[in-house]
Formats: structure tokens, sequence, C-alpha cells
């Protein structure tokens, strides 16, 4: 999917409870500022701590915990709604007021509280991607060593890869048997998918178009395909190619490919109108029935996840197959009246933070009422639109606030996200030069690392090393979105402020106060900042300081912030 530009600079401002813009009254713990160093602690004060310090010991890959599935979203009452994730959800995150806009000026500064004696969840990392780290062009570097360092869990093939690797390019005479090794050609998609193993992350396998060669490019770089005219052999097909990654058919592997997606945008990449909706619906199924058979098979527990439509809520249910929402509850409906496998619900949306997580509410919503309470969601392609700048490294660290941001607020409501797009795209005989098509606002061609790959790595070690979601206050900002986490042992804790608009000044600038509350008085913590930016070129501290805790076991987090900044804080305790 194209990343559309910018039709309103319009932000979406929400309102907090119990704003003020009173400074925050001064606690006596010393401030660390974004320039302040000393130097680091002797070796000897981590002594006997668990080493799970990413920053300063090697965490070898696997170790880091996966989330846990969803049991759905939590209720809506204003004490389970303080979730350490967003400085305005107690207001309409029930969905029974509309948030009134408010100036987009920023505040002269923002304050909030951090209450480590109460865990409310957990952090997930959402660092889901499209697209494989194995070059497609001749030009562009592996990125299997970026996405192993990154520890990136799940990849989403083959949309916008382009034809051969589809299943047109798989199977691409639709008159061929089957059951025929030679009918098949898996060059492209094994080539694809082996760097996404050995990158250490397993494949979310996109069963999109039709089989026998229709596939084709659209403006250069944008893949689309056709809906499948016979949904029986189309089906046999898709088990045929999970026996190749699974059960070593057609001198395939035993990758242990345990995910598999609907088409891609049916009505709009498929090419099914609107009014064929119900077609959609049977090859979702046709696909579904064909996994579980195969499951039943080979005794495997592949996932079906669909339906990998777009959720927009610019239209109401009122507007029958118009709407989103409206195709979101008739696929639901028949899902239930036809007793069809569905594990996972996906969908896709591009847009400003505030839009992604109303979706992500209506979404949760609409599945509940529908009876799939359980059901986890992830959105398997989306990123803010399209920024329009000569600036690589200024656009990266705007993909990366607004990522920050969006992933902070979908806490407890969308279990993984697949960012659109991580790898460079083949390019497309008709390639017509759009800067979007190149696809390096994470990594470069030769594989160097943009400032929007860190943002990677702060949600990376945030779940990995303080997965326990701690409850905060809200911050009486507009702009700023919050995040903090504790290890297990309550000796580790993270703090992240990300603060994302349509547009960066001067006049946008603002000062932030934390206070971590609930600390032993007198405990003394090695506090590492991190920061994200246009500048950033590594992962390394920007400010580094020993701070000491109150006598009511309180330290205070400060530091200075524009829009496309991230500020990630990390803390151990060393006494």
């Amino acid at each position: 999917m194209v990343f559309p530009f910018f039709v309103s600079s319009q932000v979406f401002p929400i309102l907090t409870a119990n704003m003020s813009t009173a400074k925050p009254a001064m606690k006596s713990p010393r401030k660390v500022s974004l320039n302040s160093g000393p130097t680091k602690p002797e070796s000897g004060l981590l002594e006997g701590r668990e080493p799970r310090d990413r920053h300063q010991v090697k965490v070898p890959v696997g170790i880091m915990p996966s989330s846990p599935a969803r049991s759905g979203r939590a209720k809506c009452s204003k004490t389970s709604l303080l979730l350490g994730t967003l400085p305005m959800l107690l207001m309409g995150a029930c969905r029974n007021e509309v948030p009134e806009e408010e100036d987009t000026a920023a505040p002269p500064e923002v304050s909030s509280h951090v209450d480590t004696t109460q865990i409310v969840g957990t952090i997930s990392a959402m660092n889901g991607v499209q697209g494989s780290p194995s070059p497609l062009n001749s030009g562009s570097a592996s990125l299997v060593s970026r996405y192993r360092d990154a520890e990136i869990p799940i990849v989403r093939i083959p949309v916008g890869d382009g034809p051969r690797y589809a299943l047109s390019g798989v199977f691409p005479d639709a008159s061929a048997p089957t059951d025929d090794p030679e009918s098949y050609d898996f060059a492209a998609i094994d080539y694809s998918l082996s760097g996404i193993i050995d990158s250490g992350a397993e494949p979310l396998w996109q069963a999109t178009y039709d089989i026998g060669s229709t596939d084709e490019w659209e403006m250069g770089c944008f893949h689309r395909g056709y809906a499948p005219q016979d949904l029986e052999i189309w089906a046999q097909v898709v088990k045929h190619v999970l026996m190749h990654f699974n059960e070593g058919w057609a001198d395939g592997y035993d990758w242990n490919v345990r995910y598999v997606e609907s088409l891609n945008e049916p009505f709009k990449a498929g090419l099914y109108e609107r009014s064929d909706y119900m077609d959609v619906w049977l090859a979702y199924q046709a696909m579904a029935v064909a996994v579980q058979e195969y499951n039943a098979e080979y005794g495997r527990d592949v996932k079906v996840v669909g339906h990998s439509n777009p959720v927009s809520l610019n239209t109401g249910p009122d507007d029958g197959p118009n709407s989103d929402i409206w195709l979101l509850d008739d696929f639901l409906t028949f899902i239930t009246a036809n007793d069809v496998p569905f594990d996972i619900f996906s969908y896709h949306q591009y847009g400003d933070y505030y839009e992604q997580w109303e979706t992500a509410v209506t979404v949760r919503e609409h599945l509940d009422a529908a009876g799939f309470e359980d059901t986890p969601i992830w959105n398997t392609e989306w990123n803010t639109k399209g920024f329009d700048s000569q600036d690589t490294a200024t656009a990266s660290a705007y993909f990366a606030s607004h990522n920050a941001q969006t992933k902070t607020m979908w806490q407890d409501l969308v279990e993984q996200a697949f960012i659109y797009r991580a790898s460079q795209r083949p390019i497309g005989e008709d390639q017509f030069g759009w800067s979007f098509c190149d696809d390096i606002f994470y990594l470069a061609i030769d594989a160097t690392p943009r400032p929007a790959y860190y943002g990677w790595l702060v949600f990376r070690d945030m779940e990995a090393m303080t997965p326990n979601r701690l409850a905060v206050d809200p911050i009486d900002s507009n702009k700023v979105t919050f995040l903090a986490g504790s290890s297990d042992t309550g000796q580790q804790l993270s703090v992240l402020l990300s603060y994302w608009a349509m547009e960066s000044s001067a006049d946008l600038e603002t000062d932030y106060y934390v206070y971590v509350d609930g600390l032993e008085p007198g405990s003394i913590w090695w506090a590492e900042l991190r920061t994200v930016e246009a500048s950033t070129t590594d992962y390394e501290a920007r400010s580094q300081q020993f701070l000491t805790a109150d006598e009511g076991g309180t330290i205070m987090l400060t530091g200075t912030m524009s829009p496309w900044k991230i500020h990630y804080w990390y803390l151990v305790l060393t006494n």
C-alpha cells in the first residue's frame, strides 16, 4: 500500500484529565540533563545483578520473552485505564465521549509520575516488519544481521515483493496438477523465507493472490493481483506450499511456518469490487479450510490470519459495503454462521497516532460484540501517512516518533504489528522514481541503520528487560506519549517518552519532568538516556548519571523535547 501524502495539516489532539500549566514542584533528587554525563559506574557496582542490561552485556538471540496471548481488552474504567501508556486515556477510551480538539501549540512543560509499585500489564514491542531481509535488488545489501540484532520476531511476505514471490510466480500455470512438484517454482519464495529464518524471525506468509502468472506491477513498485478463479485448485496450492515449507515436500524444508494470512487488501490491490465482498469471504473460507486440513494431516497448528483489509472510521456502519466497519461486521457474521477457522484478526491502517488508537479500540469492540473476545488483533500493514522531505534522516525521525507513539497507545489492544516497510522493494519495470518507493526510512540500501531503526531497539529492550508495564499519571500534554516498565526483580526500570506532530519547529519544544515513585529511600540508580532523532546514528547513551531516591522514594528525570524525538530512560539499581 502506498503512503498517501498529507491531505491536511490538522493534528488530532486529545484532552487529558486534570490538565495543569503550573510548574511542577521541584523534587530534591538531581536532574539528569541531556548533556550531562559522568563516568560509568565502577564494574563492581553491578556485580551480583542479573546480567540483563543489553547496553552492557550482549544478550543472546532467543531469550526475549514472548508476549502472552491477549485475553481481550481491559475493562473501561478509570482505574483500569491507568495503563502506563497514554497521556489521554481518561477521555474517549470507552468511546462514550469524543475528545475535544485543542490548540496545537506545545505546553511550556509536561510532568507525570510513575508508580513502580503498581504493575498494570506487560510491554509488547510489536516489532513485526514487512519485507524479507534477503535483498531483492542487485544493489541492496542483506539485512539479516540488522534484523537479528533488533530481534525482529516476525516478518510478513510477499506483499510488495512482486509477482515472482507470490502465488502467481510459485504456481505459474493454473492448469497444471497441484500435486506435482514440477508444477511449482519455489526458488524466489524460498530465497525470501530463508533470509527470515536466518535472521531468527518467523514468517507470516500471505496466500496472495491468484495462481497462474496473473499478478502485475502497478506504477512501478506496487504489486497487485487478481481474485482466485478456482477456489478449490487455489486452496490445494496453498496446502502444498505449506507442505513444501514445513514437511520437506518438493525438496522443501522443516521451517515450521506457523501463520498464513488471507488475500492482501482484496478490495484494493486484490482487485475485488466492494460489491463482491461475499466472494472475498468465500476465498478466506477456502484458504482456512485448506489450512485446517493440512493441520489435521500433519499434526501442525498453523494459525489462520485475516481478513487483511484496511479499516477506516471515515464511513459509518449504515453506509453498507462502502464502510470498512460494515465489512468487518459482515465478515465476522460469515465466520460465525459457517464455523470457519479464525485464529487472528488482521487489518491495515495508515494515519496519525490518534486515528491508529481509535481504530484499534473500535476493532476490539466489534470483535468482542461478535463473540471473539479472545481473538488477538494484528495490524499487518501500518505506518503514518507519507512525509515529503528531501532529508532522509529527518523523515526517518518523523516515522520513528510516530511509530513509538502508536505502539505506546496500542498496548493491550494490538498483539502484533508489521511496519510497512523495513526492506527495499524490487524495482518494477516502470519505476517512476517516487521517494517512498525506495523504502529507506529504517535501513539504507547498504544496510546502514536510519534513526527509526533505533526505535525498534528501544522497544526490543523494554520488552526484554523491563516487561512489566507500570502505572503512570497522565501527562498533561496533547502531544507526548509515555510508557514505563520494570524488570521482574524491580532492579531495572525504563521510561519512554515520544513526541510526534505533523510539523516540527522550535516553538513546539517542551520541557518534561517525570517523577519515578515507590523506590527505596536512599537507593542509588544508574540512569542512562538514549535519544532517537534526526541526528541519531548509534545506540549509545547520550546522558549517564547516578541518581539517589529522596526520603519519599522518588527520583526525577527531566529533559527537553521537540517533535520527531524519542527519549528512552533506562535505570539500574546499584545498591
